[in-house]
């Protein structure tokens, strides 16, 4: 459960917020409430006609931190002795957490740091009461599916891992040969998995977030392909919410930095 801390404990604290997405980042100080976004890759093989583009991250996950850091040298001007808040997906292996630990401290000699999961950030800022939410974060190279019930998430399904530019796609991966289900099956699918007596809440609960939610009627789509997947008895509510990285500056208290 997330804990509500005393703003007046931490006011001289300086706090640097990175949200680290797949095809940019989102970078302040969280004291403006407001921040920069800067594309997080490098192009490479520069010629007349063509160019090559390098990202550090594979379907969701920081995969190569050596080509991050220099992104972020370039990019970000955080002060050594603020506090790093930065966006972390659920379930990234102890062995890419390690290295990530490595460059915030070792390479950029940061005063701390605080994890937090993207996905969480939203439910924080909602005005429904119901502690049961599910967020699916459309993002660049993956979709989070992740069903929270009071601050915990519970199952957490990835889909649409490939970097794609048709938004049909996402919905019928199989169209391009991805054998897996589009986002209203990996909804319907990560719901079934969760306790059946909050189940009719979660319909009622869908929070849709990330870049590329913000395709022209992807909300109407989603609803109309979820429908027939949800059980008669059950209401469904679909809303889109601003991204994870406009919340995270309004937020900071809650994760205990």
């Amino acid at each position: 459960m997330t804990k509500l801390y005393d703003r007046s404990k931490y006011s001289t604290m300086v706090v640097y917020a990175v949200d680290v997405g797949g095809s940019t980042l989102k970078h302040g100080d969280v004291a403006g409430a407001t921040y920069a976004v800067s594309s997080n890759c490098v192009r490479v093989n520069a010629k007349q006609h063509t160019a090559q583009i390098r990202r550090p991250i594979e379907r969701g996950y920081v995969v190569n931190w050596t080509l991050q850091g220099d992104i972020w040298q370039e990019a970000l001007a955080v002060d050594p002795d603020a506090t790093l808040l930065l966006t972390t997906p659920v379930f990234t292996p102890e062995k890419l957490l390690h290295t990530q630990d490595e460059v915030v401290f070792e390479e950029f000699h940061m005063a701390g740091m605080a994890n937090v999961i993207p996905q969480a950030m939203v439910p924080l800022t909602l005005s429904s009461p119901s502690p049961v939410h599910v967020v699916v974060d459309v993002g660049f190279s993956a979709t989070h599916i992740v069903p929270w019930i009071d601050g915990s998430f519970m199952h957490v399904l990835r889909v649409g891992v490939e970097c794609i530019a048709v938004p049909e796609v996402l919905f019928h991966p199989s169209d391009i040969g991805i054998d897996q289900d589009g986002i209203a099956g990996g909804i319907a699918d990560a719901i079934a998995a969760c306790p059946p007596f909050v189940q009719g809440q979660m319909y009622q609960h869908i929070v849709v977030t990330g870049g590329s939610s913000k395709f022209p009627h992807f909300i109407d789509r989603l609803r109309v392909d979820l429908r027939p997947l949800v059980p008669a008895e059950y209401a469904l509510h679909v809303t889109l919410h601003d991204e994870y990285s406009r919340v995270l500056f309004t937020v900071v208290l809650y994760v205990g930095i």
